[in-house]
């Protein structure tokens, strides 16, 4: 791969990136996502934008899930009368393997990375969203080293063009 990025979490953008394949190995977790951007702060965008990569390999090394929670919800009529309502709740640890089974079955989309403080080991968290074939939910892992790794920009992020710079 051209470009490597060690450790740089937070300088990738992720909205809408799209999780084309998922697996987990000897607790590593390996993703391939399309439509993830990397930002003008990311040690490998040499550029005065936020850049588009498709194929964007990212693995989480030694990593380990802490949490699953699935977000809650209210439903409502026309009338704003409540229809239904969902709370969030925690998956049981005995949930995880099926629930990541079944996610890495299906595409999902990321629809945003939250850094947490760190572990008491040292160890990086981060809680991912994810809208896939299981519903929204939130993972949160724990890991040592986050790499990703690509061959080319795909040109700017959607954002940079200026029809939606302008936008208020």
């Amino acid at each position: 791969m051209k470009y490597k990025a060690i450790n740089e979490i937070s300088h990738f953008s992720y909205h809408d990136a799209e999780i084309t394949s998922f697996t987990i190995k000897e607790h590593t977790m390996h993703w391939i996502v399309d439509d993830i951007n990397a930002t003008t702060e990311n040690s490998q965008n040499n550029l005065v934008e936020d850049m588009r990569i498709l194929g964007c390999i990212i693995e989480f090394e030694n990593f380990q899930v802490d949490e699953i929670i699935f977000s809650g919800y209210s439903q409502f009529d026309q009338n704003n009368t409540l229809i239904r309502s969902v709370p969030a709740r925690s998956a049981d640890v005995t949930e995880f393997a099926a629930i990541l089974d079944e996610t890495m079955k299906s595409q999902c989309r990321i629809t945003d990375i939250t850094v947490l403080p760190k572990a008491s080991d040292g160890r990086h968290r981060i809680s991912i969203g994810l809208d896939g074939p299981v519903g929204y939910f939130d993972l949160d892992i724990s890991y040592k080293t986050f790499v990703a790794q690509w061959d080319e920009y795909s040109g700017k992020s959607w954002y940079e063009e200026d029809r939606w710079k302008n936008r208020v």
